[in-house]
């Protein structure tokens, strides 16, 4: 599996989508969120009692709204992250979700 570091040590999967191309996407589950947490600083994230209360991706700070949902802000407003979605990195550098299971019918994790 190969991943990389964005500029917060955030460590997303690169994926290889299965359009027959060259085409990459660095993406993060909902499940992949405590280890992805566990990467960085102290700083950039706020743990109590086991629960994770706010992680940044990128400088986009995520925040905990229950144990199924964490919300976002960006160009399209209040995103609420949760299991059933895929957070992707657009081509500018935007985050946004799509739905999890399409996503994993179109992508797979890269393996070097």
């Amino acid at each position: 599996m190969a991943d990389l570091t964005n500029k917060n040590n955030v460590i997303m999967t690169t994926y290889k989508l299965k359009t027959g191309g060259k085409d990459f996407v660095n993406a993060l589950l909902f499940d992949e969120i405590p280890e992805h947490v566990k990467s960085l600083e102290p700083d950039e994230y706020y743990v109590d009692n086991g629960t994770i209360f706010s992680f940044h991706v990128t400088d986009i700070l995520f925040t905990h709204e229950n144990d199924e949902c964490y919300t976002f802000l960006n160009k399209s407003g209040l995103q609420r992250f949760t299991p059933s979605d895929a957070l992707i990195t657009m081509a500018d550098g935007e985050l946004t979700l799509i739905d999890k299971e399409l996503f994993i019918l179109g992508a797979e994790k890269h393996i070097l």
